[in-house]
């Protein structure tokens, strides 16, 4: 399954879990700020979502930073 920059806004405004990040904020490629129970919660929606399950070294941990660079952590995976 490929994973797309689409299905990575959406997971992150379906979960509601990330009150500071709006829809305009992950189109115009701001960074954000999650913290390591937004990461999990994440993690946990993508499993269920996609069916796959992530595991991330410490320094992929911080690369969540915005939809671009999650895309680039998951192209990595052979995700994208």
């Amino acid at each position: 399954m490929m994973i797309t920059k689409e299905d990575i806004k959406s997971l992150l405004l379906e979960r509601k879990l990330y009150a500071p990040i709006d829809e305009e904020q992950l189109n115009n490629g701001s960074e954000f700020i999650l913290d390591s129970l937004s990461l999990l919660w994440f993690l946990e929606g993508f499993e269920k979502k996609f069916g796959i399950q992530l595991s991330l070294e410490d320094q992929e941990w911080n690369e969540f930073t915005s939809v671009d660079s999650i895309y680039q952590v998951l192209k990595t995976k052979g995700l994208t």
